[in-house]
């Protein structure tokens, strides 16, 4: 691809696929055992205008990808700035959810324990500008070409193994 691509990592159940089908929030562990979860979600669809859902959450570094005993799949992709609908920050949307335990390194420990701007941390949840780093996440649709998947690989407690 060119260099003019946003690169993206997201990490699913093997199951999914990321080029075909639909995304069935109701099958995520995350969604299943995150109180609050689905509320959140459709809250988000609705401010990004994306009413149905079909959206992939996907990290916008490399770092920090949750290393788990849990088999998944990570997914690498580089897609053109015009696919990504918007950035969500990690800090305010786990402060939504309630989740007050952040695995960030040191450096971020003040950015997780201060309060919201606004007094409302779905004012800062959402920007459509560029940011990157493990602040950030990026929303795209549902599906993405088979041309914008650069890698897709097994990842499980830290082990990768391409397939």
């Amino acid at each position: 691809m060119d260099e003019d691509v946003v690169k993206l990592w997201s990490l699913h159940e093997p199951t999914h696929s990321l080029t075909a089908g639909e995304v069935d929030h109701a099958l995520s562990q995350y969604v299943r055992e995150t109180p609050g979860c689905v509320e959140a979600y459709e809250r988000l669809w609705n401010e990004i205008g994306e009413l149905d859902g079909q959206v992939i959450w996907c990290s916008t570094t490399s770092e920090g990808i949750p290393k788990t005993g849990i088999k998944k799949t990570l997914w690498y992709l580089e897609v053109a700035p015009s696919r990504v609908i918007c950035r969500v920050n990690n800090i305010a949307w786990n402060k939504i959810l309630g989740i007050s335990r952040i695995a960030l390194p040191r450096g971020f420990r003040d950015e997780c324990n201060r309060q919201p701007i606004e007094g409302d941390w779905w004012k800062e949840l959402i920007s459509f500008e560029e940011h990157s780093g493990l602040l950030w996440s990026a929303l795209i649709r549902h599906p993405v070409s088979p041309s914008e998947v650069v890698e897709k690989r097994e990842w499980v407690t830290g082990e990768t193994r391409r397939s």
